[in-house]
C-alpha cells in the first residue's frame, strides 16, 4: 500500500473553499485541469454519488463519495473503476483546515496499490495530477 498527500494554502475563506470542492464547481475545475466529460450517476449530490469522467488522455473513471462532513470540512471517497490509473483500491479525501477567517489549506491525502508501477511512480503521477488541480483551484478561488 502506497500514501501520498499534498496540501497548498488559498487565500479564500475555508467554507467557500470546501464549497468549491463539494459543489458543482468541482465539476467545472475537472474540466478546466483534465476531463473531458464529467457525468454524476446518481438521483442527489452528497454522500454515494458515483462521478463518471472521461479523461482527456483517454479511458474513464468511476468514483464514488463515501462521505461528506461540512463540519469538518472532510470529503472521503473511492475510486470505483480506475480505467488507465496506476492505481488499485484507491481511497481518498480532501479536506480544509481554516487559517483564520480570509485563509485556509486544502490538503489531499490517498492510499492506493500501485498498479504496473513503482510506489513512487505512481505516487509521482498523483503528486503532479493534483499539483495541477489545486493550482487552478487557487486560481479560481483567489481571483475572486
Amino acid at each position: 500500500m502506497a500514501n501520498a498527500e499534498l496540501a497548498m494554502r488559498i487565500a479564500a475563506p475555508a467554507d467557500k473553499v470546501f464549497a468549491a470542492l463539494t459543489g458543482p464547481e468541482l465539476m467545472q475545475l475537472m474540466l478546466a485541469t483534465y476531463a473531458d466529460k464529467v457525468e454524476i450517476d446518481s438521483a442527489a449530490p452528497g454522500a454515494g454519488t458515483v462521478v463518471v469522467t472521461t479523461l482527456r488522455k483517454g479511458g474513464v473513471v468511476r468514483e464514488r463519495v463515501e462521505s461528506i462532513d461540512p463540519d469538518e470540512r472532510c470529503m472521503r471517497y473511492r475510486v470505483l473503476d480506475a480505467g488507465p490509473l496506476p492505481y488499485a483500491n484507491y481511497r481518498g479525501e480532501a479536506r480544509v483546515q481554516p487559517c483564520g477567517p480570509d485563509a485556509s489549506v486544502v490538503c489531499f491525502q490517498c492510499s492506493f496499490v500501485p498498479v504496473d508501477a513503482t510506489a513512487d511512480e505512481a505516487r509521482q503521477y498523483w503528486l503532479n495530477h493534483n499539483r495541477e488541480v489545486l493550482t487552478a483551484l487557487r486560481s479560481v478561488l483567489e481571483a475572486r
